[in-house]
């Protein structure tokens, strides 16, 4: 942004413009890619698809700052599979989840 006094010029501006995109369209957890693939941000929230439920194209909404709801729909498919309800295959996805997360410190 300029201040006073300051001129920008367009390629300037359409340079900033393209840092700002790339920002934006990169995965800010790349240590769950294991598990989800980024697919795109949508303002504050980040949009994953579940690797876990090929072929259903699962699509997740998190908050740009919190795994906490991929974290619950991992929690939530083990206990589908395990009372027999999903046809998924999550045998340790939920301790894929928090190794991943640990690995991340």
């Amino acid at each position: 942004m300029a201040g006073t006094g300051e001129v920008v010029t367009m390629q300037e501006e359409e340079q900033s413009e393209r840092k700002e995109e790339e920002i934006q369209n990169k995965n800010p957890w790349p240590n769950l890619e294991e598990l989800f693939v980024f697919k795109r941000q949508q303002g504050n929230n980040v949009i994953m698809k579940c690797k876990m439920c090929l072929p259903s194209k699962t699509e997740l909404s998190a908050y740009k700052t919190s795994t906490s709801n991929l974290r619950k729909h991992v929690v939530m498919a083990d206990a589908e599979v395990e009372q027999g309800a999903g046809s998924r295959q999550h045998s340790s996805d939920e301790e894929d989840y928090f190794s991943a997360m640990k690995s991340r410190k």
